[in-house]
């Protein structure tokens, strides 16, 4: 069931730009759990933030309150990953658009069962690509690669140990593909780990904060009045 909200639509339904909120809050311009400075901290109360979008992780809250799921490719499933971020509550804003960040309140973030092999293969064509290009590519998809070479090498499924053990040495597995990528999830060889999202809460006074923050951010920075969002 979604958590209840009494404010105002007018209010409740304004979105923002992320280069507001990392000016404002602190973090960057990417990162979905991006770290907050203690000077940021200290200066706005405001720390657990978290950032998903719809493309990479479809099933996000779209409307304040919603429950969501968020996926991660941590190599195991949610219940045995040991993410830094795995427990909490966060403030979420859901990247709706280009420019355009919702905060959808405070959500309780908890382990469920790894996405199946049919629950990929039924997932949008776009999600699939982002995922499997993102992982060829950045640091954080590391341990999918990794699991993929070392399949390849010991003509098995790698233990943890020998994963934690091979992203312990100096070989990143860069050669391995999106195509190599895409193979693996569609073949059940790797999921997505899945952690349910719970609205437990909803801060009225942050959002009405935002509000009244970008509102006059806006209208310093494009006064001229063309700002996409």
């Amino acid at each position: 069931e979604p958590y209840a909200i009494a404010l105002e639509s007018d209010v409740k339904d304004v979105s923002v730009r992320r280069d507001f909120m990392r000016i404002h809050y602190g973090g960057n311009h990417q990162s979905t759990f991006p770290a907050i400075s203690e000077e940021n901290y200290t200066k706005t109360g405001h720390r657990n933030f978290m950032y998903p979008n719809l493309v990479q992780n479809p099933e996000s809250p779209m409307i304040p309150g919603a429950p969501g799921l968020f996926l991660n490719a941590a190599g195991r499933s949610a219940r045995e990953s040991e993410v830094k971020w795995a427990s909490g509550t966060y403030k979420v804003l859901t990247r709706l658009g280009t420019h355009d960040f919702l905060y959808m309140g405070e959500y309780e973030i908890r382990p469920a069962d790894s996405l199946t092999r049919a629950e990929w293969t039924d997932q949008a064509p776009a999600m699939r690509n982002r995922w499997s290009t993102k992982l060829a590519k950045k640091d954080w998809g590391r341990i999918t690669r990794t699991r993929i070479g070392l399949r390849r090498q010991l003509k098995r499924n790698p233990t943890w140990a020998e994963v934690e053990a091979a992203t312990e040495t100096a070989q990143k597995f860069t050669y391995i593909t999106a195509s190599d990528i895409s193979k693996a999830f569609d073949k059940g060889e790797e999921r997505l780990a899945v952690w349910t999202m719970k609205c437990v809460g909803y801060d009225e006074q942050f959002q009405r904060d935002l509000v009244r923050q970008i509102t006059d951010w806006v209208a310093s920075h494009f006064p001229g009045g063309a700002v996409a969002f």
